[in-house]
């Protein structure tokens, strides 16, 4: 056996790969059929907002233990940062008051065709392509009409920027402020690991080299699968709650995944 299958194989055993893939098979075995059985589109409410979000970061999840098996925890931890970013904006919409919440939620879903408008809008220029041009443009006027000049990305929450919309989460929970402090920090890693910059293109996960290094690691995969892991929780407990399905199963052996991870991460940080 090659040096790199010895490798894999040591790093599933390690962060324990088998586990959290045969937890996500197990999570589609028990919502996808009840997702079949109903119309998802167009409801407008929580369901439709949890469930593509959750089927999305399973995905997200499963390219995470692909990467973090061949010995790229860098990889990794950008695809993690996904899965937090669709943890805290559901958060952020289920924890507002009933008035708030529908008009966060209306919004949100409308939010799905100005972003399509614009990338029309924007291709439709680069391509000379006056008809679809036309017709993008004057959608995007009437969201502004509706909802101001500023359209920015998360217009929808009163323009505010992801940071402000993660720091409200976790005003709203402060018995678990030291996790979400843990999980922001490990965001913030992979917003530089993701933007072209000095900084990020001399970062090397799980190893105390700098400048270049492309070696595969079996080391620094914590980093990842703690954020993947630990975000995919709320999603996963708010998602079987409104689908009325029985978590205490798949949360037990999530947080039992997830304690690992913490528990790993925190000791490679005390080392350090």
């Amino acid at each position: 056996m090659d040096r790199h299958k010895v490798m894999s194989q040591s790093i599933i055993e390690k962060y324990r790969l088998d586990e959290a893939k045969e937890l996500l098979t197990t999570i589609e075995s028990q919502i996808l059929p009840i997702i079949k059985q109903e119309k998802l589109w167009g409801r407008g409410d929580d369901i439709e907002l949890l469930v593509p979000a959750l089927t999305k970061s399973m995905t997200m999840l499963r390219g995470i233990c692909v990467l973090c098996e061949k010995g790229f925890p860098d990889s990794a931890l950008i695809l993690a940062r996904n899965i937090y970013e669709q943890r805290t904006i559901c958060a952020y919409i289920l924890n507002n008051d009933d008035v708030h919440h529908e008009e966060l939620l209306n919004k949100y879903f409308e939010d799905y065709e100005l972003k399509r408008a614009k990338y029309i809008f924007k291709q439709s220029k680069r391509y000379d392509d006056i008809d679809n041009y036309k017709e993008a443009e004057g959608l995007i006027e009437k969201y502004k009409e509706k909802y101001g000049k500023k359209l920015a990305e998360y217009w929808w929450a009163d323009n505010k920027p992801f940071s402000q919309i993660a720091e409200k989460v976790m005003e709203v929970d402060d018995m678990h402020k030291g996790l979400y402090n843990n999980m922001h920090t490990e965001y913030e890693l992979a917003c530089l690991a993701t933007h072209a910059s000095c900084f990020g293109n001399r970062m090397n996960i799980g190893t105390t080299h700098h400048g270049i290094d492309i070696r595969a690691r079996d080391t620094g995969h914590e980093e990842a699968l703690f954020l993947a892991i630990s975000s995919l929780i709320p999603l996963v407990g708010c998602t079987y709650e409104c689908l009325r399905v029985d978590v205490t199963f798949v949360l037990e052996q999530l947080n039992k995944l997830g304690i690992l991870y913490l528990k790993m991460l925190l000791k490679q940080t005390n080392t350090d």
